[in-house]
């Protein structure tokens, strides 16, 4: 088994309603940080190839002075697929940053 290592992401979904893969890598996933950028004007969401406003998606609240907007997903228990993550968003061009902490 690989030594766990640390690989960061900044996803950019061009098209709001169209998902986008965060890394199509078949390494384990342990811990998932997950924050949108400032300057989105409204939610993201992450799941899996099926994600959407609608299903199959953590919603994630634009970040402001009252909350930094990130969120922490621990999967050590059971840990998917690098590849199984995707993101969407509800206006186009926003982004978000990931963290994940792999096997």
């Amino acid at each position: 088994m690989a030594a766990p290592h640390v690989e960061f992401y900044s996803t950019n979904v061009p098209t709001a309603g169209t998902r986008v893969q965060i890394a199509n890598t078949p390494r384990k996933v342990l811990k998932l940080w997950v924050k949108p950028h400032y300057a989105n004007s409204a939610e993201c969401f992450i799941g899996d190839s099926s994600v959407s406003s609608t299903v199959n998606a953590w919603t994630m609240m634009v970040p402001n002075t009252a909350r930094d907007g990130s969120y922490q997903f621990d999967f050590t228990e059971a840990p998917p697929e690098q590849s199984t993550f995707y993101v969407d968003v509800v206006t186009n061009g926003e982004k978000v940053d990931t963290v994940f902490l792999l096997q």
